[in-house]
């Protein structure tokens, strides 16, 4: 993995990762306010912390579920690496018994 990968990886999990507790912070100071009606901006706002919440939480579930069954998977050699594969022996590596 390059340094410039490597940067972009880390800096999209700090982004996100704000983002969660952002919103998860927002949700819990503004729990208990005073709702003026429909048009409450508040409320708006926390539909939106609530939406942002839902989706990256799909997200790394889906991620999850993945991974698990590409290790199962790989486990079960139904899908592995390219080096796992069983070797193919030629007819000058057979040896003829007679």
């Amino acid at each position: 993995m390059t340094a410039l990968k490597r940067f972009a990886v880390i800096a999209a999990v700090i982004l996100i990762s704000l983002a969660v507790l952002s919103s998860a912070a927002y949700i819990a100071l503004e729990a208990d306010h005073d709702c003026s009606g429909e048009e409450c901006l508040i409320c708006s706002r926390m539909e939106a912390c609530v939406d942002l919440l839902k989706s990256v939480f799909t997200g790394i579930t889906v991620a999850a579920v993945l991974a698990a069954f590409a290790a199962v998977f790989c486990r079960l050699r139904v899908f592995c690496a390219p080096n796992n594969r069983i070797p193919a022996y030629s007819l000058s590596e057979v040896r003829l018994l007679n």
